[in-house]
């Protein structure tokens, strides 16, 4: 904690960015340091140019600062505080200044004047200290004086004091600072005027601190014991066991909060631990919205500069405190330190109208803002505030009269060639169309009208989800005649998602239409989907030609270059002549400038399927998902795209995930091309931990959603659910007809109000109503073992089916025998089945001999066991406990081949390493007779000696001490032999 005394305050607050203090010599103006007239004009010709030049206006007061010109100094000052929130040190310089020429009592009520306005723009705790304290010490000073000679009253004191108290009572690290300021002088008055009403201020005082937790909870308790004895020490027995009863309770609190006061050292005060204890904040009801809003002040007085700490700020403050004076403050202050971010103008916008601010004075916040968000040259942001103004409009004026009705559409109709002027040909989404469209069916309740507009809007629409809306407004309008008109018009267009709209005409006509229409649309489908693969072959094969262009151009150019090769060293390298050089130059250009990208270079994201995602930047602000898609595409099929601002930048990235991992690759050598005017940068993606971590218990923080249509979109799931709080991981999992998806938060909190859209219809016109439900592992029905079936792996590639039906045909009737071939995967895998679990457990014999010149593991497959149930082993299905191997999981092949030093992984059963996890589950009963005499086996053991170490084995089986006994079948020890080596 920084030391508040005032005698040091001068050395504490200077700073070589920012100027030093100023002094004698400073007003004297004798700095050799000081600028030049010429040089204090140029910085106020920048900042006439663009007030919102930082720079510039800290490069000014600093200069008159030097120049001791203090006039112009306070000018500058006030100025730059109109356009800036002031940081805690430029402010406390202002202050200092100003203190040391203020002498009389009008001069000395403006350095209250000014710190009172220090407060408001962020939360400062050496600020607020400096304010009590110079308004105690010049109330002390005074105490000598005639008492009309005094310019401030102890009334007084305590009103700044009280303001002081309430702003940062709930700072837990570092309230005690004002707090112990104010008890100071407390003290001092009691000591002056020593009446029992002054006593019984001080401990009430006392008592209400007591009852909040804060980090020196025990040097105030101890304080409060010192004051009792000192001032009633009669009655100090009488009143101890009472306030300790208050202070366990506190003690509590303190506890509670310690270990997220430490999370938030340990992070550097990162913004993710701001939230984490926001939402443990959240969870306790009692003085919720206090904790809560001192919290958010603290990050944002680091994290001023990022939009989504605000807008958090804004939508919690609505839900917890509707107080306008605060509400209204904080989003003046959040469009203050973001101004171009349209989400905060957009809040601004809403709670005025909230608070019934007056027409003119939201006219003029909503001027400001879209001046400034038009300066973020995005269209997206741009299209927010103006959708946002019209909808505050409808909220406003209503549709209940012709006038108001006219009012909005000419608001609308202003908004649309407002963005159509500024980002010429307009919104490629036409959100504010399609709202006003809506708008007209809807409130103003005339379909006609919005009939009308969605056949001029369908002009220039290449919208799937535009269509989709229109049809579905035609089925309750405009009857099935529409409907199917609506379907025809769109088949033909070049549509974003076609396939999604061929599938909802298709389900259209099997409900509504006859036979012969459903096959009229059948057959105008596959014709459109002729002409739409036709279109993309065309596409592949002119991205084909300019590929092999550059191939050719590269491979020329690498022929060229080797002519020049040769062994030289340094002397001679320095003594070659100027043309060589610059003729090595100039062949070497062109290859310098085609950026293939680097396939080693990583981004770490929180989503285990990271691995199929590459992370774009250097992104233009007129950037969109359109763009992005169309770019990408040609490297494979698109999963999903995530197009947002970076947290700490706020500059636009996206996130592409494809189907097949394979394509990332592809998408990496995008690296250099040109999108919307800058070249962007493109590397790979990997999950924030390298093992997939199956939870056994509930997982609080994440939510299981069902009952999704095989067509539902990552992006429809994270609009749905954003609005609940922050999403970490969305992870969909897609059928032929159905789908669910696992969506993890950021907090627990946020899980549990997401279940509100349980049994709610996300997806429109599907009528599918989804499940939400915290996710828990537990209740997951385990799966029956097929006792019947065998797994058999690292099977040779040369064997086929048939081959593996004679083999085990010996042990009983095979019934099925299902091989599983993956590509570059040198073993195959099989699953036997049997006609009864009798000859499945006689096959279990097989494990750990040699067929084909490899050793088989055969075991019987358990269906409940992580990524081995008996869909997804081998199979392309995704999801929970099947389909696509995580990183980390399963047999290292590599690590197999480096251990044993060899290039291929055929093993023998000394050096043979189970599976992660793997145990057989079923196994020969000792003393059985084996069938497998006529076979040569790699390994067969006897009690005491290791699997293929004994020199008394043969290839028939081990000898024996007595020669008598005869061979036993595998028991469990000899499974944990031939796995382990032991």
């Amino acid at each position: 904690m920084a030391d508040n005394n005032p005698d040091h305050s001068h050395s504490e607050l200077t700073s070589d960015d920012e100027g030093d203090y100023m002094d004698e010599d400073i007003m004297e103006g004798s700095r050799e340091d000081a600028p030049s007239e010429e040089v204090l004009r140029g910085w106020t010709v920048q900042i006439e140019a663009n007030m919102y030049d930082y720079d510039a206006h800290i490069n000014l007061i600093n200069g008159l600062r030097k120049a001791a010109k203090l006039d112009e100094l306070r000018h500058a000052r006030k100025q730059m505080a109109s356009v800036f929130p002031l940081t805690e040190e430029l402010w406390l310089q202002w202050i200092e200044d100003e203190k040391s020429v203020a002498l009389t009592p009008p001069e000395k009520e403006g350095i209250l004047s000014l710190f009172a306005q220090a407060t408001n723009d962020y939360l400062s705790i050496r600020i607020w200290d400096a304010y009590l304290k110079y308004a105690s010490e010049e109330y002390l000073s005074g105490l000598d004086d005639e008492e009309h000679e005094r310019w401030i009253t102890l009334v007084r004191v305590r009103e700044i004091a009280a303001q002081a108290i309430h702003a940062t009572s709930w700072h837990f690290a570092e309230s005690h600072v004002v707090w112990n300021t104010y008890k100071d002088l407390e003290l001092k008055t009691v000591k002056l005027q020593q009446t029992t009403e002054s006593v019984e201020k001080v401990r009430s005082m006392f008592l209400d601190r007591l009852r909040i937790p804060h980090s020196a909870l025990e040097d105030t308790f101890q304080a409060y014991s010192q004051f009792e004895s000192t001032f009633d020490a009669s009655n100090y027995d009488q009143r101890l066991p009472a306030v300790n009863s208050v202070v366990a309770k506190t003690r509590q609190g303190v506890a509670a909060r310690e270990q997220h006061e430490q999370q938030l050292k340990d992070s550097g005060f990162a913004l993710h631990t701001f939230l984490s204890y926001v939402g443990f904040e959240k969870k306790n009801k009692k003085e919720a919205q206090n904790w809560v809003r001192a919290l958010y002040e603290r990050a944002v007085t680091i994290h001023c500069l990022d939009p989504s700490v605000w807008d958090a700020y804004i939508i919690d403050m609505m839900s917890l405190l509707q107080v306008s004076v605060i509400l209204l403050g904080l989003t003046e202050r959040a469009v203050k330190n973001c101004y171009m971010a349209s989400d905060l103008w957009s809040h601004r916008i809403r709670i005025m109208t909230f608070f019934e601010q007056s027409a003119e004075q939201i006219a003029d916040q909503y001027q400001r803002g879209l001046a400034f968000v038009l300066m973020s040259g995005n269209i997206d942001e741009v299209a927010k505030l103006l959708q946002t103004r019209c909808e505050c409009a409808v909220r406003e004026l209503g549709g209940s009269d012709l006038t108001a009705t006219e009012s909005i559409r000419a608001l609308y109709k202003e908004s649309i060639v407002y963005l159509n002027t500024n980002f010429p040909p307009g919104d490629p989404y036409l959100r504010l169309e399609r709202a006003w469209i809506r708008l007209e069916s809807g409130t103003f309740k005339n379909p006609e009208s919005a009939h009308q507009m969605y056949q001029e809007v369908a002009r220039k629409s290449s919208e799937c989800d535009f269509f989709l809306e229109w049809a579905n407004f035609e089925r309750t309008h405009g009857g099935t005649l529409k409907v199917r008109s609506v379907y025809r018009q769109a088949a033909i267009k070049k549509l974003d998602w076609p396939e999604r709209l061929f599938h909802a005409w298709l389900t259209f006509e099997k409900e509504n239409g006859s036979i012969s229409e459903f096959y009229e649309a059948v057959s105008a489908v596959r014709t459109q989907q002729e002409v739409i693969e036709r279109r993309r072959q065309k596409v592949a094969e002119v991205v084909e030609v300019a590929d092999n262009g550059k191939n050719k151009r590269r491979s020329s150019l690498s022929g060229e270059q080797k002519q020049h090769k040769r062994p030289r060293g340094d002397n001679e390298a320095a003594e070659s002549t100027g043309d060589e050089m610059q003729g090595i130059e100039k062949e070497k250009k062109p290859n310098q400038n085609e950026k293939k990208g680097n396939l080693y270079e990583f981004r770490t994201v929180h989503d285990s399927n990271a691995g199929n995602m590459v992370y774009v930047t250097n992104l233009s602000p007129r950037v969109n998902e359109k763009h992005i898609r169309a770019v990408f595409s040609e490297c494979g099929k698109i999963s999903d795209v995530l197009l947002k601002p970076n947290e700490e930048s706020g500059e636009l990235e996206a996130l592409v995930e494809f189907q097949n991992v394979h394509e990332v690759r592809k998408a990496v050598s995008k690296t250099g091309v040109d999108i919307e005017g800058q070249e962007v940068v493109v590397v790979r993606c990997r999950p924030e931990v390298d093992q997939w971590k199956f939870s056994t218990d509930q997982e609080e923080s994440k939510i299981y959603v069902n009952n999704l249509s095989g067509n539902v979109q990552k992006s429809l799931l994270r609009e749905a659910f954003s609005q609940f709080g922050k999403l970490l991981e969305v992870r969909l999992v897609l059928r032929k007809t159905a789908a669910f998806a696992y969506i993890e938060f950021e907090n627990a909190e946020a899980a549990k109000k997401s279940l509100k859209l349980n049994r709610t219809e996300i997806e429109a016109g599907t009528g599918r109503k989804i499940g939400v439900a915290i996710s828990d592992p537990r209740l997951t029905k385990p799966k029956q073992i097929d006792q019947r079936e065998v797994y058999v792996s690292n099977l040779a590639q040369s064997l086929q089916k048939e081959d593996l039906e004679v083999a085990f045909s010996e042990f009983g009737t095979v019934k099925d025998v299902r091989m599983i071939v993956k590509e570059n995967i040198d073993s195959n895998r099989a699953f036997v089945e049997f006609e009864n679990e009798a000859s499945a457990k006689a096959a279990l014999s097989l494990n750990g001999t040699m067929l084909d010149g490899r050793v088989v593991m055969v075991t019987v497959p358990d269906p409940n066991l992580r990524g081995l149930s008996r869909r997804g082993r081998g199979g392309s299905e995704r999801g929970r406990g099947s389909g696509r191997g995580r990183t980390g999981l399963g047999f290292d092949r590599k690590a197999v081949k480096a251990e044993n030093g060899s290039d291929d992984h055929k093993m023998d059963a000394t050096s043979l390493k189970p599976p992660s996890g793997f145990v057989p589950r079923v196994t020969r009963p000792a003393g059985t007779g084996s069938k497998t005499g006529h076979r040569k086996q790699l390994v067969q053991t006897r009690s005491g000696t290791q699997a293929g170490s004994s020199s008394n084995q043969t290839a028939a089986g081990p000898s024996n001490a007595g020669g008598s006994a005869p061979a036993k079948g595998k028991t469990q020890d000899d499974f944990r032999r031939l796995m382990f080596g032991k």
